[in-house]
């Protein structure tokens, strides 16, 4: 039996026309002799990681293979084992908050021994390089995966790395005092490289330094977001909010003052945590908290000072107010018996006690602050006047007496003398 002529023609033509698209399609070709590919994904720790999914590129944008997606299973592999022959670079899908750090491909031929060999970090922008598939050959991937966060750390070394030049440079400039020039510098390296973290650190503090305090304030702020293990970083940031607090104070704007102060005095206890020995943020903080009304922190703050500092006098003296207006005269008169040395300021500073304590009726207590003041120091007059009134009070006439007395010898000039002398003569005249 003949067969049709046009049919055998028909066939012979579509095998040449398949022929022809198999000769001028790489992609064709590339599935006819594929390469395998298969890995791993693991932590930093070394742990595996699944649930993810890569994507491998072509890294030459005039490839004709298109990108393909792999799935990671949840013991941290991928593979593939028909995989079209290319160069790919790769990249995680739909996980914003991970990092592929690191890759060691090692390419194996169909014998599994080992013809190349790729180990690198990541680049921060560009990535990790490109891996490489070859027709019959095993490409052998393992990757480590890292938070977000050791991207951008890697940025900035990189940025830093390539802006040294540039720092030094700022650096002296403000060795030199020239903070103009530390500012002019830095607004050329941030316009380019905004996240170099030491450049807007040293731009924060010139800003500082030529009085510029809420342009200062914010730079800071955002230095510590970029670069918070700069050495004294947090003192520095709380000293300027400090500066720019009083400002605001200083004028009328005492809401916003208020909480610049507790902004500083919390920059204060971070620095303090890295540095337990420094005595300005010690006082600093102190100062700040006073200022925020945050006398329960405030309470803490001064006690650590004494126990650093016992002979910062201030620190007692302020507490004892503190506790004398919150009705803790025992803790005021307490505070103020640590003054070492009985020194005469310690006198002047309980006395004022005794007299807050006289004016709250709490004459027991009075008369205790008082006879402490005028053992320190016998000769602070006015404590002597105080004792006479709390003897008054109390209908001790005959121990206001020897009071009134030794005032008038103290001080027979006080405005108050004349005053006294009557009092006196009355007082050993039997009269009320």
């Amino acid at each position: 039996m003949m067969s049709n002529p046009g049919s055998i023609r028909t066939v012979i033509a579509g095998l040449v026309v398949v022929a022809v698209s198999w000769l001028v399609a790489p992609d064709a070709w590339c599935q006819i002799n594929p390469g395998k590919i298969q890995g791993t994904v693991v932590d930093q720790d070394g742990n595996a990681v699944g649930g993810i999914t890569l994507l491998l590129s072509p890294s030459d944008e005039g490839s004709v293979n298109a990108p393909r997606k792999l799935k990671v299973n949840k013991k941290g592999r991928f593979g593939h084992s028909f995989f079209p022959a290319d160069y790919y670079k790769i990249e995680l899908v739909e996980s914003e908050d991970l990092f592929l750090k690191s890759i060691v491909c090692v390419l194996l031929n169909d014998s599994g021994l080992e013809v190349d060999r790729i180990a690198a970090d990541a680049h921060p922008s560009k990535g990790l390089p490109p891996v490489s598939v070859q027709p019959r050959f095993t490409a052998v991937v393992d990757l480590v995966i890292a938070p977000k966060e050791v991207q951008e750390s890697l940025a900035m070394e990189v940025a830093i790395s390539e802006s040294r030049g540039p720092l030094k440079e700022m650096h002296d400039l403000y060795t030199a005092g020239d903070f103009e020039g530390v500012l002019a510098l830095s607004d050329e390296l941030l316009a380019e490289k905004p996240n170099v973290g030491p450049a807007v650190y040293l731009r924060g503090v010139a800003l500082w330094r030529v009085g510029r305090l809420e342009e200062a304030r914010e730079t800071l702020m955002r230095a510590l977001e970029l670069a918070p293990d700069q050495e004294g970083i947090f003192g520095v940031a709380a000293s300027v909010l400090l500066d720019r607090a009083d400002e605001l104070a200083d004028a009328g704007q005492e809401a916003e003052a208020v909480e610049v102060y507790a902004e500083a005095a919390e920059l204060f206890r971070r620095n303090l945590e890295l540095n337990p020995d420094s005595r300005p943020s010690l006082l600093n903080r102190a100062a700040a908290l006073d200022n925020a009304g945050k006398t329960d922190e405030l309470e803490e703050a001064l006690l650590e000072i004494i126990d650093v500092d016992p002979g910062y006098l201030q620190a007692y003296f302020r507490l004892s107010t503190l506790y004398t207006q919150a009705g803790r005269a025992d803790d005021a008169l307490a505070v103020l018996d640590r003054i070492p040395g009985g020194d005469k300021s310690a006198a002047a500073a309980i006395y004022n006690v005794a007299v807050n304590l006289y004016n709250d009726d709490n004459l027991e207590a009075a008369e205790l602050a008082a006879r402490k003041a005028a053992e320190i120091d016998p000769d602070l007059a006015p404590v002597r006047r105080l004792l006479a009134r709390v003897y008054l009070r109390q209908g001790n006439d005959a121990a206001a007496i020897p009071e009134i007395e030794t005032f008038l010898e103290l001080a027979p000039d006080d405005p108050e003398a004349d005053d006294e002398r009557q009092l006196l003569e009355a007082l050993k005249a039997g009269k009320p």
